[in-house]
């Protein structure tokens, strides 16, 4: 649901209305609900009682370190498809007019953005299939 979600967003557009972002925010929301506790009753499940403080640690060290290299890769991805003049002029204000072709840009650019992540997302999920189910 993760992964379709994603694809959903990089299908948005500069005219999309916010019932389209809040249902792609609501699939989005029931995936990580379906995947989050799963996963870590997994991980928890997998390790020796007396590990399970090591395990909890380390889930939420890896939890914490995919949550900073998404979105690194994400504005990387960003910044290589969007010029620095209408980020700046995005973030700063334009004093020239322009805001449509920077919208339509920054846009485009949050379009790659959610292909990559719904990308990364699909490798997660052929991961997950292929994984034994040995303790």
């Amino acid at each position: 649901m993760i992964c379709i979600s994603l694809f959903l967003f990089s299908t948005l557009n500069v005219s999309s209305s916010w019932t389209d972002v809040l249902t792609n925010l609501f699939i989005l929301g029931v995936g990580m609900g379906l995947f989050s506790s799963p996963n870590t009753s997994a991980v928890m499940g997998s390790v020796e009682k007396h590990r399970l403080g090591l395990a909890g640690g380390i889930l939420a060290t890896m939890r914490f370190m995919g949550q900073s290299m998404s979105l690194a890769i994400a504005g990387a991805v960003l910044a290589t498809s969007v010029s620095p003049n209408i980020l700046s002029g995005l973030f700063t204000g334009f004093r020239t007019g322009g805001e449509a072709i920077a919208a339509k840009a920054f846009v485009e650019g949050l379009h790659r953005v959610f292909l990559v992540s719904a990308s990364i997302a699909a490798l997660g999920v052929v991961t997950s299939l292929v994984r034994g189910k040995g303790k």
